[in-house]
């Protein structure tokens, strides 16, 4: 079963209007990176008005979205998430 390990932060990246969260996870020994891109629009949202699952992305900086992801062999690398939902796909460039 796949483990977290790190997450790191980063805003301002070329393309792309919001936060990255580029979390480390391990299994045994081999180490993976998967990103979680948040929007700005859904930063900027008021987190009682985005459905729950996107809410709990925010607060975990994009945690929440992955934990039901380690028990899988091969687990996302790319993870988007929107105020209206939270996708497995590597982002479009803005």
């Amino acid at each position: 079963m796949w483990r977290f390990a790190d997450t790191r932060s980063y805003s301002g990246l070329p393309g792309w209007d919001g936060t990255t969260h580029v979390i480390t996870i391990k299994r045994e020994d081999e180490t993976r990176k998967v990103r979680v891109w948040i929007t700005a629009s859904a930063l900027a949202s008021d987190p009682r008005t985005l459905p729950l699952d996107v809410a709990e992305a925010l607060r975990t900086c994009g945690r929440s979205v992955l934990r039901g992801e380690l028990r899988k062999p091969d687990p996302p690398e790319h993870v988007i998430v929107t105020t209206a939902s939270i996708e497995r796909r590597i982002p479009a460039a803005a």
